[in-house]
């Protein structure tokens, strides 16, 4: 296997519910870039930086849109390659993320202050198809505390939902990369992006 340097960029829209003493609804979009690097015979370092652009908070009544949002992340991935068997390829990573943005209550316009901490680990099992592509499922278990600031009120929890499983597909020809992903169990969320690797 070639391991090489990678550049991308992403979005992602992402739904979830959390508990800060309420049942409070989660929907967020973000875009951003990424780099990877690799380091040693099977390992590869990744940061990320993205805007969060869009996205909403609903707790009963309160009802909050996001935006002016940044999201950074920094994350490890171990590599093991197979030959023959179902899977061609076992990606086991760690990834710690931080998150924050601007909310503002959608009646009073009120401004408050959302942000997260994130600590992932992930699983995922490739199998080449051909031509270039490959499709994967996939398991990630996380947590961290989440935080909601609004109007004198200042709420903390986390995930209700610790987890999130899904699938994905992705196709290559030469340095030019597109993938897709859909995590459908637990925290739901729908991705695509588009890199160069070299």
């Amino acid at each position: 296997m070639v391991r090489e340097r990678q550049v991308g960029a992403f979005g992602q829209r992402s739904e979830t519910t959390l508990d800060l003493g309420v049942d409070t609804a989660l929907e967020i979009t973000t875009f951003g870039a990424a780099f990877a690097h690799p380091v040693g015979s099977d390992l590869t370092l990744a940061v990320g930086v993205g805007a969060i652009t869009d996205g909403e908070l609903r707790a009963g009544a309160v009802t909050a849109t996001l935006a002016d949002g940044l999201a950074v992340s920094v994350s490890g991935t171990r590599t093991r390659v197979f030959a023959g068997g179902i899977l061609d390829q076992l990606d086991l990573s760690l990834s710690g993320s931080y998150a924050r943005a601007t909310t503002r209550h959608s009646g009073t316009g009120a401004a408050g202050k959302y942000a997260a901490v994130d600590l992932r680990l992930g699983l995922r099992g490739v199998r080449r198809l051909g031509g270039g592509a490959s499709g994967w499922v996939s398991g990630r278990v996380f947590g961290g505390p989440v935080t909601w600031d609004r109007e004198g009120t200042s709420d903390t929890g986390g995930d209700l939902h610790h987890y999130q499983l899904g699938f994905g597909a992705a196709w290559r020809t030469g340095g030019l990369g597109v993938y897709a992903e859909a995590m459908v169990a637990g925290e739901r969320a729908l991705g695509a992006g588009a890199g160069w690797s070299w």
